[in-house]
């Protein structure tokens, strides 16, 4: 969502002193100007959080997180990893931890007395994240007794790259410890299990594939009691299907598993939904990799994944959220969902409330019907590089009756099924023509959205609105189509991001 300064001086001047709760979700537009405007005029907040939004620096005289301090006087919890800050004063950031329990703040921020600034945490602060360092560390022992004296502590992020003698300082919390989040941290694979191994009582872990099957074993005999996993990609990471039997056969309350690969079959996924019958949230990947331990790709042969996600769809009866990314861009030209495993998503997901597709179906390009008259309880739906055609965006119009969003790149559709699902009574659809981005095409996208008003006509150039009228082409002539590159859907203000994590993480 885009929001101006002016905006934000709107809302706090109409009920700045009675909000206590502030939260903004994946925002832009805004600058520290606005924060300056909500720290002078929101003195009852409670909760400010700013996770995943973008605030542009402007004037370095504003002192936005100083004067919060002085007037928020009830602020329990502050979320801004992603809000840069330089100079803060050391006195701002003692104050804010001497009575946050949650003090997650931008984490390049370098705090010279670091241990100084720990101490203070002591008593209040249950969740941290701070920017952890290996370069602006105090001496080991003198960290570890900081670390320890967080009695409250249980959530932890922001280590950046902690080298195996500076991890350690978490030995004497590792217990206590119910989040984790390694994700930068630079820790090899024996590093990462020791660490993980003794962190008994996890419920949230996010680690790379850096930790290796074997280390993903280690993390299922000593974290019993974990309900959420995120594998996250690394360049010098590497798991398998091995990795996810030995999640499976150990994390039996697992509720969330979002799982990078390089190899998967359809074995592994029967014996997860077997194992983990709790799941409401699955997201696969595939990344193309290769390593002496594992010399053949299953996935780069003949075979299908088509009875392991239907065996998950059957055991996994809580599923709400189900992603599938077997993107040609890391390496797959087959198509390892196929038609056959569409239909199953269509019969047996009929809670799914959330779908991504990469790269899946085949056959005659119909085949997202069994979907659309299946999933009944479908509000959100991306899809890329699959191959639904015009005959699926008709069902699609027809069918999901609670269908509030869908993104779609790279399918082959043409006008008249983009047409079809602009009939449908309260959906908004908008097309994004094809954009060239550091010399590259990417290809045009669809988004479509319910919504109750007008279309809106804050629209940048480049993004038109589609009705009966619309007959711009959906390929430029002049532009070569260049295939398989995945980009989240653009921002209110039409620009690209920069991810390319093929799973969004917002809730319809």
């Amino acid at each position: 969502m885009s929001i101006s300064n002016d905006d934000i001086q709107i809302l706090v001047q109409g009920c700045g002193e009675s909000l206590q709760v502030l939260e903004f979700e994946k925002c832009s537009g805004f600058s520290t100007i606005g924060l300056q405007s909500i720290a002078a005029a929101c003195r009852n907040l409670r909760i400010l959080s700013f996770s995943e939004s973008e605030v542009q620096q402007e004037r370095s005289d504003v002192n936005w997180l100083s004067t919060l301090a002085d007037t928020a006087k009830s602020l329990k919890v502050l979320d801004m990893p992603l809000v840069e800050m330089e100079d803060v004063d050391m006195r701002v950031l003692l104050n804010l931890a001497s009575r946050c329990h949650t003090l997650r703040i931008c984490e390049s921020l370098q705090i010279d007395q670091i241990v100084h600034f720990l101490k203070a945490c002591t008593s209040t602060v249950c969740s941290l994240g701070i920017g952890l360092h290996s370069h602006n560390m105090d001496t080991r022992e003198r960290m570890a007794a900081a670390i320890k004296g967080c009695k409250g502590l249980t959530e932890i992020s922001g280590l950046w790259d902690l080298d195996e003698d500076s991890a350690m300082i978490l030995m004497p919390i590792a217990p206590c410890l119910t989040r984790l989040d390694l994700t930068y941290a630079s820790l090899g694979a024996a590093q990462l299990s020791a660490l993980i191994s003794s962190c008994v009582n996890l419920d949230d872990l996010k680690v790379t594939d850096v930790i290796g099957d074997v280390g993903l074993s280690v993390v299922a005999r000593s974290c019993k009691m974990m309900r959420t996993l995120e594998v996250l990609h690394n360049d010098a990471g590497f798991i398998t299907q091995h990795g996810l039997i030995g999640v499976a056969t150990g994390l039996h309350l697992l509720e969330k598993l979002i799982f990078y690969s390089a190899d998967m079959n359809s074995q592994a996924l029967q014996i997860l939904a077997q194992n983990c019958p709790g799941l409401t949230d699955i997201r696969l990947c595939h990344v193309q990799k290769y390593h002496a331990s594992h010399p053949v790709i299953e996935l780069e042969g003949n075979i299908t994944l088509n009875e392991g996600i239907k065996a998950l769809l059957q055991g996994c009866t809580q599923l709400r959220r189900l992603g599938l990314c077997f993107c040609s861009k890391f390496g797959l030209s087959n198509v390892v969902v196929t038609e056959e495993g569409i239909r199953h998503i269509g019969k047996y997901g009929t809670n799914l409330s959330i779908i991504t597709l990469t790269n899946c179906g085949s056959g005659n390009g119909e085949s997202l019907s069994y979907i659309a008259n299946g999933c009944l309880q479908l509000r959100k739906l991306e899809l890329l590089h699959c191959n639904f055609t015009d005959a699926s965006m008709m069902a699609l119009a027809q069918g999901c009756p609670l269908l509030k969003y869908l993104w779609l790149q790279d399918c082959p559709v043409s006008l008249t099924g983009v047409k079809a699902l602009a009939r449908r009574p309260g959906l908004h659809v908008e097309f994004v023509r094809e954009t060239k981005l550091e010399g590259m095409t990417i290809p045009w996208q669809l988004i479509a959205y319910a919504s109750a008003t007008t279309p809106r006509d804050d629209r940048p150039n480049h993004i038109d609105y589609v009705d009966e009228s619309y007959m711009v082409p959906m390929i430029s002539k002049q532009m070569p189509h260049c295939q398989n590159i995945r980009l989240p859907p653009p921002k209110p203000d039409g620009n690209l991001p920069d991810c390319e994590d093929p799973f969004t993480d917002v809730e319809t």
